[in-house]
């Protein structure tokens, strides 16, 4: 999961992965991991959608 976290802070870092803030001044969230579980967040766009998938993509392909 580790190797997923890094493609989706590279993601955010290229500005094309865009984060929420839960609230104003708060940091941004991309992603929380725990143990078995993950959750995604981003903005409810297409063209976000299409990020995710290939973050996920991009992980499915490293794992073989």
């Amino acid at each position: 999961m580790e190797r997923l976290n890094h493609i989706i802070q590279e993601a955010v870092a290229k500005r094309e992965w865009k984060p929420i803030a839960a609230s104003r001044g708060q940091p941004l969230l991309s992603n929380l991991f725990f143990a078995d579980d993950l959750v995604l967040f981003g903005e409810a766009t297409k063209d976000q959608a299409g990020v995710i998938k290939n973050c996920l993509e991009r992980f499915c392909q490293a794992l073989g």
